[in-house]
Formats: structure tokens, C-alpha cells, sequence
């Protein structure tokens, strides 16, 4: 009697991750960032709050800074970290004309960036960590802003 062992059913993230194109997945990911960086930039240019103008210039430089597809393993990681800096940032430019535009394209780019860390067989570990470290991150620029500009 042998007793084969029953196999895992992958989570459906997984299962969506392996089904999407592996070459398209990182263009979509480049793509809702420059997105994101362009609705950011626009924001920017439409506020008149200060601290807004500025927080929403910041974030379209994160955008274009993280929009490089890579290989290495950091690299993939700071993408990740980006995409997920995008995503906090639309969801704390939500009440801004355009600001949930901006939370949808960082939340596909950070969807992107994680199905083609898993497809590359990158470790998840350093994209949740990446994720953990945007939180703190986008805390302290909104915090920065709000003392160096605010006054």
C-alpha cells in the first residue's frame, strides 16, 4: 500500500499568479506605476494645500524611482516597496479629486509586482517586509512634510 501524499491546492493568489502571462505581468506593474506617478504628479499640480503639493510630488518621484523592472533580488524587493508606497499613498490622497485613481494603480502595481516576485521564485518574506517597511516610510514622509513645510 503505498499512500500517495494528497497535494496542496494553491491559494487562488498563487493560482493567479501562475496563469498570468510571466512577460506581461512586470510591463502592467511599470505601467500602473508611471500611471500612478503621472495622477500624483497631477495632483500635485491641481492642490493648493502646500503639504499635499508636496507629499503628492514625493510620491510621483517614488513612482518613477521604483518603475524599473529587475532581476536581482533587492531590486524586486524595491519595486515591491514601491508599488506598496503608491498604494498608501492613494489611500491617504483618497478624499482628493483623483486620489482613488491613485490608490487603484498602485494597488494593480503592487498586485503586479507580487505575482512576478512569486513567478521568479523570489522569497515572499522580503516582499512582505518591503511592504512592512512602506508603512513607516510613507508615515515619515507625511510626517517631514507636515513639519518642514507646515512649519
Amino acid at each position: 500500500m503505498n499512500a500517495s501524499p494528497i497535494p496542496r491546492a494553491a491559494n487562488p493568489l498563487e493560482r493567479l499568479a501562475n496563469a498570468a502571462p510571466s512577460g506581461l505581468v512586470p510591463v502592467v506593474a511599470v505601467a500602473a506605476k508611471l500611471a500612478a506617478a503621472a495622477i500624483a504628479a497631477s495632483i500635485a499640480v491641481n492642490q493648493s494645500y502646500d503639504e499635499t503639493q508636496v507629499f503628492a510630488a514625493c510620491v510621483a518621484v517614488v513612482g518613477l524611482l521604483t518603475a524599473l523592472p529587475g532581476r536581482g533580488t533587492m531590486l524586486r524587493a524595491w519595486n515591491v516597496f514601491g508599488a506598496a508606497m503608491l498604494t498608501f499613498a492613494g489611500a491617504l490622497l483618497f478624499n482628493v479629486s483623483i486620489g482613488p485613481l491613485l490608490l487603484l494603480a498602485g494597488a494593480v502595481a503592487l498586485s503586479c509586482e507580487l505575482m512576478a516576485n512569486h513567478q521568479r521564485g523570489g522569497s515572499i518574506w522580503r516582499a512582505v517586509i518591503a511592504i512592512a517597511v512602506a508603512m513607516p516610510a510613507i508615515t515619515a514622509l507625511v510626517l517631514a512634510i507636515v513639519f518642514v513645510v507646515g512649519g
